[in-house]
Protein backbone atom coordinates (compact mmCIF):
# COMPACT_ATOMS: atom_id res chain seq x y z
CA UNK A 1 0.00 0.00 0.00
CA UNK A 2 1.15 3.56 -1.05
CA UNK A 3 0.73 6.58 1.16
CA UNK A 4 -2.04 7.74 -1.10
CA UNK A 5 -3.41 4.56 -0.31
CA UNK A 6 -3.07 4.72 3.72
CA UNK A 7 -4.06 8.51 3.78
CA UNK A 8 -6.99 7.63 2.54
CA UNK A 9 -7.90 4.32 4.47
CA UNK A 10 -6.67 6.07 7.78
CA UNK A 11 -9.14 9.02 6.99
CA UNK A 12 -12.59 7.01 6.15
CA UNK A 13 -11.31 4.52 9.45
CA UNK A 14 -11.54 7.78 11.09
CA UNK A 15 -14.65 9.20 9.49
CA UNK A 16 -13.16 12.47 8.44
CA UNK A 17 -14.09 14.02 5.21
CA UNK A 18 -11.20 15.72 2.52
CA UNK A 19 -12.47 19.06 3.62
CA UNK A 20 -12.36 18.43 7.30
CA UNK A 21 -9.24 16.94 6.98
CA UNK A 22 -7.77 19.57 5.08
CA UNK A 23 -8.52 22.30 8.04
CA UNK A 24 -7.36 20.14 10.91
CA UNK A 25 -3.80 20.39 9.09
CA UNK A 26 -4.12 23.88 8.07
CA UNK A 27 -4.42 23.45 3.97
CA UNK A 28 -5.69 26.14 2.25
CA UNK A 29 -8.37 24.19 0.56
CA UNK A 30 -10.05 20.44 -0.24
CA UNK A 31 -8.15 20.41 -3.29
CA UNK A 32 -4.90 20.53 -2.24
CA UNK A 33 -5.47 17.68 0.03
CA UNK A 34 -7.13 15.73 -2.25
CA UNK A 35 -3.86 15.53 -4.72
CA UNK A 36 -2.23 13.78 -1.97
CA UNK A 37 -5.21 11.03 -1.66
CA UNK A 38 -4.66 11.09 -5.96
CA UNK A 39 -1.22 10.78 -5.64
CA UNK A 40 -0.29 13.69 -7.24
CA UNK A 41 1.85 15.24 -4.07
CA UNK A 42 3.52 15.08 -1.13
CA UNK A 43 3.53 16.55 2.43
CA UNK A 44 6.06 18.55 3.93
CA UNK A 45 7.66 16.72 6.85
CA UNK A 46 6.07 19.02 9.20
CA UNK A 47 2.66 18.14 7.75
CA UNK A 48 3.49 14.30 7.72
CA UNK A 49 4.31 14.50 11.26
CA UNK A 50 1.38 16.05 12.03
CA UNK A 51 -1.25 13.21 10.11
CA UNK A 52 0.86 10.80 12.24
CA UNK A 53 -0.10 11.87 15.25
CA UNK A 54 -3.62 12.67 14.50
CA UNK A 55 -3.75 9.26 13.17
CA UNK A 56 -1.67 7.61 16.08
CA UNK A 57 0.76 6.02 13.25
CA UNK A 58 4.77 6.22 12.45
CA UNK A 59 5.65 8.01 9.60
CA UNK A 60 6.97 4.72 8.00
CA UNK A 61 3.44 3.39 8.29
CA UNK A 62 1.49 6.45 6.90
CA UNK A 63 4.08 6.61 3.63
CA UNK A 64 3.44 2.70 3.33
CA UNK A 65 6.52 1.42 4.02
CA UNK A 66 5.45 -1.11 7.08
CA UNK A 67 2.37 -2.73 8.06
CA UNK A 68 3.30 -1.67 11.67
CA UNK A 69 1.04 1.35 12.85
CA UNK A 70 3.50 1.45 15.61
CA UNK A 71 5.70 0.20 18.12
CA UNK A 72 4.29 -3.06 19.11
CA UNK A 73 3.43 -3.26 23.07
CA UNK A 74 3.00 -6.77 25.23
CA UNK A 75 0.92 -5.23 27.14
CA UNK A 76 -2.64 -3.74 26.60
CA UNK A 77 -3.38 -0.42 26.93
CA UNK A 78 -6.48 2.50 27.39
CA UNK A 79 -5.59 3.30 23.48
CA UNK A 80 -5.48 -0.25 22.31
CA UNK A 81 -8.82 -0.81 24.40
CA UNK A 82 -10.85 2.32 23.15
CA UNK A 83 -9.91 0.90 19.71
CA UNK A 84 -10.80 -2.81 20.20
CA UNK A 85 -14.58 -2.02 21.79
CA UNK A 86 -14.95 1.01 18.17
CA UNK A 87 -14.20 -1.56 16.17
CA UNK A 88 -16.84 -4.56 17.79
CA UNK A 89 -20.06 -2.06 17.53
CA UNK A 90 -18.59 -1.14 13.88
CA UNK A 91 -18.35 3.07 14.75
CA UNK A 92 -15.81 5.13 13.48
CA UNK A 93 -13.98 7.49 15.66
CA UNK A 94 -15.82 10.68 14.27
CA UNK A 95 -18.90 9.17 14.67
CA UNK A 96 -18.13 7.26 18.66
CA UNK A 97 -16.92 11.53 19.03
CA UNK A 98 -20.14 12.70 18.14
CA UNK A 99 -22.04 9.85 20.36
CA UNK A 100 -20.40 11.34 23.69
CA UNK A 101 -20.68 14.56 22.99
CA UNK A 102 -16.81 15.37 22.23
CA UNK A 103 -14.58 16.75 19.46
CA UNK A 104 -13.00 14.34 17.41
CA UNK A 105 -9.06 15.83 17.65
CA UNK A 106 -9.79 15.15 21.26
CA UNK A 107 -10.98 11.38 21.10
CA UNK A 108 -8.50 10.88 18.30
CA UNK A 109 -5.97 11.78 20.58
CA UNK A 110 -7.23 9.14 23.83
CA UNK A 111 -6.82 6.61 20.86
CA UNK A 112 -3.34 6.89 19.53
CA UNK A 113 -2.13 7.63 23.68
CA UNK A 114 -1.31 10.93 23.58
CA UNK A 115 -4.01 12.18 25.98
CA UNK A 116 -5.55 10.65 28.35
CA UNK A 117 -9.13 11.31 29.28
CA UNK A 118 -10.46 13.18 32.33
CA UNK A 119 -12.23 11.33 35.04
CA UNK A 120 -15.73 12.22 33.66
CA UNK A 121 -14.46 11.35 30.31
CA UNK A 122 -13.64 8.04 31.31
CA UNK A 123 -16.96 7.55 33.12
CA UNK A 124 -18.80 8.42 29.44
CA UNK A 125 -17.31 5.68 27.76
CA UNK A 126 -17.74 3.55 30.43
CA UNK A 127 -21.24 4.02 30.13
CA UNK A 128 -21.54 4.26 26.39
CA UNK A 129 -19.74 0.54 26.23
CA UNK A 130 -21.18 -0.94 28.78
CA UNK A 131 -17.83 -1.80 30.72
CA UNK A 132 -16.46 -0.67 34.03
CA UNK A 133 -13.59 2.31 33.83
CA UNK A 134 -11.20 -0.40 35.62
CA UNK A 135 -11.38 -2.20 32.33
CA UNK A 136 -10.78 0.38 30.07
CA UNK A 137 -7.80 1.09 32.20
CA UNK A 138 -6.83 -2.01 31.48
CA UNK A 139 -6.75 -2.50 35.13
CA UNK A 140 -8.97 -5.70 35.18
CA UNK A 141 -10.30 -8.39 31.93
CA UNK A 142 -13.62 -8.56 33.47
CA UNK A 143 -16.14 -6.69 30.98
CA UNK A 144 -18.52 -6.34 33.54
CA UNK A 145 -19.22 -6.70 37.70
CA UNK A 146 -21.50 -9.43 36.50
CA UNK A 147 -19.03 -11.74 34.95
CA UNK A 148 -17.46 -11.56 38.79
CA UNK A 149 -20.82 -12.52 40.51
CA UNK A 150 -21.82 -15.08 37.89
CA UNK A 151 -18.22 -16.79 38.86
CA UNK A 152 -19.09 -16.31 42.32
CA UNK A 153 -21.97 -17.91 42.33
CA UNK A 154 -21.26 -21.00 41.12
CA UNK A 155 -18.67 -21.20 43.51
CA UNK A 156 -19.55 -23.19 46.94
CA UNK A 157 -19.59 -20.69 49.94
CA UNK A 158 -16.66 -21.60 51.76
CA UNK A 159 -14.65 -21.18 48.07
CA UNK A 160 -16.57 -17.68 48.01
CA UNK A 161 -15.08 -16.66 51.01
CA UNK A 162 -11.59 -17.43 50.26
CA UNK A 163 -11.99 -15.65 46.93
CA UNK A 164 -13.50 -12.20 48.42
CA UNK A 165 -10.69 -12.31 50.96
CA UNK A 166 -8.54 -12.63 48.10
CA UNK A 167 -9.89 -9.89 46.33
CA UNK A 168 -10.45 -7.84 49.77
CA UNK A 169 -6.10 -8.21 50.12
CA UNK A 170 -5.34 -6.85 46.31
CA UNK A 171 -7.55 -4.06 46.77
CA UNK A 172 -5.07 -2.98 49.93
CA UNK A 173 -2.62 -3.35 47.92
CA UNK A 174 -3.58 -1.39 45.25
CA UNK A 175 -4.83 1.53 47.51
CA UNK A 176 -1.05 1.24 48.99
CA UNK A 177 0.68 1.16 45.90
CA UNK A 178 -1.77 4.11 44.82
CA UNK A 179 -0.41 5.93 47.97
CA UNK A 180 2.83 5.40 47.45
CA UNK A 181 2.70 6.62 43.66
CA UNK A 182 4.70 9.74 43.14
CA UNK A 183 3.63 12.81 43.28
CA UNK A 184 4.43 16.25 41.39
CA UNK A 185 3.93 19.77 42.87
CA UNK A 186 2.38 22.45 40.34
CA UNK A 187 2.71 26.29 41.88
CA UNK A 188 -0.86 27.40 40.31
CA UNK A 189 -1.56 30.87 39.89
CA UNK A 190 -4.72 32.01 41.72
CA UNK A 191 -6.28 33.83 38.94
CA UNK A 192 -8.82 32.59 36.17
CA UNK A 193 -8.25 31.19 32.68
CA UNK A 194 -11.60 31.72 31.13
CA UNK A 195 -12.93 29.57 29.47
CA UNK A 196 -15.80 31.92 28.28
CA UNK A 197 -16.29 35.26 28.04
CA UNK A 198 -16.68 35.64 32.24
CA UNK A 199 -16.66 38.63 34.20
CA UNK A 200 -13.32 41.17 34.07
CA UNK A 201 -10.13 40.15 36.85
CA UNK A 202 -9.13 43.19 38.66
CA UNK A 203 -5.79 44.41 37.07
CA UNK A 204 -3.96 45.69 39.50
CA UNK A 205 -5.21 42.42 42.36
CA UNK A 206 -2.92 40.59 43.79
CA UNK A 207 -2.62 37.06 42.95
CA UNK A 208 -1.34 34.20 45.11
CA UNK A 209 0.13 30.74 44.29
CA UNK A 210 -1.49 27.32 45.30
CA UNK A 211 0.13 24.37 45.32
CA UNK A 212 -1.49 21.40 43.96
CA UNK A 213 -0.16 17.78 42.91
CA UNK A 214 -0.58 15.25 40.05
CA UNK A 215 1.08 12.03 39.24
CA UNK A 216 2.52 13.28 36.18
CA UNK A 217 5.85 15.44 35.99
CA UNK A 218 5.36 18.27 32.68
CA UNK A 219 7.73 20.57 31.82
CA UNK A 220 5.93 24.16 31.95
CA UNK A 221 6.24 27.90 32.68
CA UNK A 222 2.88 28.29 34.02
CA UNK A 223 -0.11 27.15 35.88
CA UNK A 224 -3.72 28.43 35.90
CA UNK A 225 -7.05 28.14 36.77
CA UNK A 226 -9.20 26.96 34.12
CA UNK A 227 -12.75 28.68 34.77
CA UNK A 228 -15.95 28.06 32.22
CA UNK A 229 -17.46 25.06 30.18
CA UNK A 230 -16.36 26.99 26.61
CA UNK A 231 -13.48 24.71 26.30
CA UNK A 232 -15.37 21.18 27.37
CA UNK A 233 -14.56 18.60 27.33
CA UNK A 234 -11.49 18.85 26.36
CA UNK A 235 -10.49 21.33 29.18
CA UNK A 236 -12.92 21.24 31.98
CA UNK A 237 -13.52 24.30 34.46
CA UNK A 238 -11.52 23.53 37.96
CA UNK A 239 -8.96 21.48 36.24
CA UNK A 240 -5.69 23.09 36.07
CA UNK A 241 -3.94 24.43 32.71
CA UNK A 242 -0.06 24.46 32.32
CA UNK A 243 1.13 26.70 29.83
CA UNK A 244 4.65 26.96 27.83
CA UNK A 245 5.48 30.49 27.10
CA UNK A 246 5.95 31.48 23.53
CA UNK A 247 4.20 34.34 21.56
CA UNK A 248 2.79 32.77 18.68
CA UNK A 249 0.67 29.68 17.98
CA UNK A 250 2.10 26.97 16.56
CA UNK A 251 -0.68 26.50 14.10
CA UNK A 252 -4.22 27.54 13.19
CA UNK A 253 -6.58 26.55 16.05
CA UNK A 254 -3.71 25.46 18.74
CA UNK A 255 -5.04 26.45 22.08
CA UNK A 256 -3.69 28.53 23.77
CA UNK A 257 -3.63 31.23 26.81
CA UNK A 258 -4.23 34.80 25.47
CA UNK A 259 -4.15 38.30 27.50
CA UNK A 260 -6.74 40.57 26.62
CA UNK A 261 -8.29 43.81 28.95
CA UNK A 262 -6.44 42.00 32.09
CA UNK A 263 -8.34 38.82 31.16
CA UNK A 264 -6.59 35.59 30.38
CA UNK A 265 -8.83 33.22 27.84
CA UNK A 266 -8.14 29.91 27.16
CA UNK A 267 -9.14 29.16 23.29
CA UNK A 268 -8.60 27.53 20.10
CA UNK A 269 -6.25 30.33 18.06
CA UNK A 270 -6.07 31.62 14.35
CA UNK A 271 -4.45 34.56 13.75
CA UNK A 272 -5.85 36.75 10.71
CA UNK A 273 -4.34 40.07 9.19
CA UNK A 274 -6.25 42.44 11.25
CA UNK A 275 -6.28 40.56 14.72
CA UNK A 276 -6.94 37.29 16.58
CA UNK A 277 -10.15 34.51 16.51
CA UNK A 278 -10.96 32.92 19.82
CA UNK A 279 -12.76 29.64 19.20
CA UNK A 280 -14.39 27.21 21.77
CA UNK A 281 -15.09 23.77 21.75
CA UNK A 282 -18.41 23.68 23.21
CA UNK A 283 -20.26 24.80 20.28
CA UNK A 284 -22.62 26.58 23.00
CA UNK A 285 -20.24 29.10 23.39
CA UNK A 286 -19.76 31.47 20.75
CA UNK A 287 -16.67 32.49 19.27
CA UNK A 288 -14.84 36.14 19.17
CA UNK A 289 -12.71 38.48 17.65
CA UNK A 290 -10.08 40.63 18.97
CA UNK A 291 -8.15 43.60 16.71
CA UNK A 292 -4.56 43.80 17.29
CA UNK A 293 -5.77 47.55 18.39
CA UNK A 294 -6.88 46.04 21.06
CA UNK A 295 -4.04 45.02 21.67
CA UNK A 296 -4.47 41.00 22.21
CA UNK A 297 -1.14 39.24 23.43
CA UNK A 298 -0.69 34.98 23.30
CA UNK A 299 1.03 34.24 27.12
CA UNK A 300 2.18 30.67 25.51
CA UNK A 301 0.05 27.33 24.36
CA UNK A 302 -1.54 24.93 26.75
CA UNK A 303 0.73 22.30 26.89
CA UNK A 304 -1.52 19.84 29.07
CA UNK A 305 -4.45 19.86 31.71
CA UNK A 306 -5.54 18.30 34.84
CA UNK A 307 -7.40 17.55 38.08
CA UNK A 308 -5.82 18.12 40.95
CA UNK A 309 -5.59 15.00 43.21
CA UNK A 310 -5.10 14.77 46.87
CA UNK A 311 -1.57 13.88 47.98
CA UNK A 312 -1.69 10.78 50.27
CA UNK A 313 0.51 10.60 53.31
CA UNK A 314 2.03 6.96 54.39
Amino acid sequence: MNFSERLKSLRLEAGYTQSELAKIINLASQGAYGKYEQGLGMPQRARLEKLADLFGVSIPYLLGQTDERTHLTTSPTLSKRLKDLRFEIGYTQKKLAEAIDCSPQVYLRWENGTRRPKTYSLEKLAQFFHVPVSYLLCETDVRSFSELDQMLEHLPESHQRKAMDYVKNICEQYKAEQASSAFYSYDVLNMLLLAGRGREIPKAANFGRTTVYWNKQIDYDVAMWIKGDSMMPAYSSGDVALIKKQTHADYAGQVCAVNYDGNTYIKKVYKQKTGLQLVSINKKHQDFFLSWSEKPWIIGKVIESFTPIEKIEI
